[in-house]
């Protein structure tokens, strides 16, 4: 049977005679029954009270935690030494479980995985991330239909549609870059993929009637492009004339700045929303509202010490209970009253993960390290990974392998990867090393870039 990484693969590969006509379909149906099933669900419980999210979820999580204790080798061991039964009796009983780390899961591995849950209903992702340090984990298949009714749930805030159509500014592999050519179009998703590795003012100006013609709706993409993007395009007048409903801004930490400009060049509400690999927290922008409304419907959110813990119900294929996200917020504000979104928990200040740091291509772009993360298993025998700059066009990516790592096998297909994405803007240079430079603190940087950005 194909697996859905498979699947993916497949369509990518195909060639856009083929991939067009699926535009055509309903995008409910191309995202598939877990997807309709999901955003059904959503659509009738968007007016509920705060007092009906709550006893939701905590029915829901109290279904996961048994299917975890029931079905998940690492989780029947723990509950039997914490003396803690399968079916919980009350929240305390929740509290008492130990807080899940990132090196728990490394150190457990396939202990974590649902038994319940075959190989064909699952696939293996193994995140970059900005520590640099690479986490093994699955995701159910069903879960990619499940988080895409989610997000549509918070693009209809707004007026989007999944019908409408988008740019994206997001890292994807451009395979024509070689020959000049950084821009392609997705049809299954509806989107004109604008490359972020070469967003020069020369690409973009060069590229106004394509998108003009495009009928875009709505921009899908990392703060620090959509930024770029739009101050180019107000430069030649066409930012406001694409009558756009919406920014969609996602994977990077947004600043406020950054917020206000994008609304007033491109003349159109900014969404983003927090989010993670693992899909344990989902919590997105309301219109004319401060902060980020988590949903319910999607996790249980803790916030202990200033730090996210979370707690998902769209992955069974490896539930994750109390997982330390690592993102910390200033806070969080429970609604005793409001219907709908109204009624959702708020954070506020979300300190995340991915910071906008930047490298330098050969023609002077700047590269977002967010669109060089990597969510496959090319990372699978790598311990620790750091990029290295001081020179525009050219980066050193240094390794920490682990014993199974084959420098012709595995960096081969690590290189490849990223050349796919960046081209010849970015030459990048392998590099095994027994360790990687840490901050006064101890924290592993993701980046250390020696040149101006």
């Amino acid at each position: 049977m194909i697996f859905l990484q498979e699947l993916k693969e497949l369509y990518l590969s195909l060639p856009l005679w083929v991939k067009t006509p699926i535009a055509k379909l309903p995008p409910s149906f191309v995202l598939g029954k877990d997807y309709r099933k999901q955003l059904r669900f959503l659509n009738e419980s968007s007016n509920w009270s705060a007092d009906q999210y709550i006893e939701f979820q905590r029915n829901k999580l109290f279904e996961v935690v048994e299917f975890s204790v029931t079905t998940v080798p690492y989780y029947r061991d723990l509950f039997r030494k914490l003396n803690i039964p399968a079916r919980l009796q009350s929240m305390d009983q929740f509290f008492e479980l130990p807080l899940l780390t990132k090196e728990i899961i490394k150190d457990e591995g396939g202990r974590m995985i649902s038994e319940a849950v075959s190989k064909t209903a699952r696939y293996p992702i193994t995140t970059g991330g900005t520590s640099g340090t690479p986490m093994a984990f699955h995701m159910a298949s069903e879960a990619y239909g499940k988080e895409w009714a989610f997000v549509h749930d918070l693009l209809g805030r707004y007026g989007v549609t999944s019908s409408d159509r988008k740019i994206g500014l997001r890292g994807v592999a451009f395979p024509q870059a070689e020959k000049g050519v950084y821009y392609q179009y997705n049809p299954i998703y509806r989107e004109l993929q604008l490359s972020p590795f070469h967003l020069t003012e020369a690409v973009v100006k060069s590229l106004a009637s394509v998108i003009e013609n495009f009928d875009v709706k709505y921009i899908h993409g990392y703060p620090s492009s959509v930024s770029q993007f739009a101050s180019i395009a107000a430069k030649y007048s066409w930012g406001k004339k694409l009558d756009l409903k919406a920014v969609l801004l996602v994977s990077e930490s947004v600043y406020p700045h950054q917020k206000e400009k994008i609304e007033e060049l491109l003349n159109c509400p900014v969404i983003s929303f927090y989010g993670h690999s693992e899909r344990l927290i989902f919590a997105g922008t309301v219109p004319d509202r401060e902060g980020y409304f988590v949903d319910p419907r999607y996790g249980y959110t803790e916030v202990l010490d200033g730090e996210l813990v979370g707690t998902g119900f769209i992955n069974m294929a490896m539930p994750m209970l109390r997982y330390q996200t690592g993102d910390r917020c200033s806070g969080i504000d429970y609604a005793k009253e409001g219907r709908g979104v109204h009624a959702f928990p708020r954070i506020s200040g979300i300190d995340g993960r991915w910071l906008q740091e930047m490298l330098i291509g050969n023609s002077g772009s700047r590269i977002s390290i967010t669109a060089l993360n990597m969510h496959s298993n090319l990372f699978s025998n790598v311990e620790r990974f750091q990029f290295y700059q001081d020179t525009p066009g050219r980066a050193e990516l240094r390794i920490v392998p682990t014993k199974s790592f084959e420098f012709e096998k595995d960096g081969e297909v690590i290189m490849r990867a990223f050349a796919e994405k960046v081209g010849s803007e970015l030459q990048i240079e392998l590099k095994i090393v027994e360790t990687v430079e840490l901050t006064v603190r101890g924290k592993q940087m993701f980046l250390i870039q020696k040149l101006d950005c």
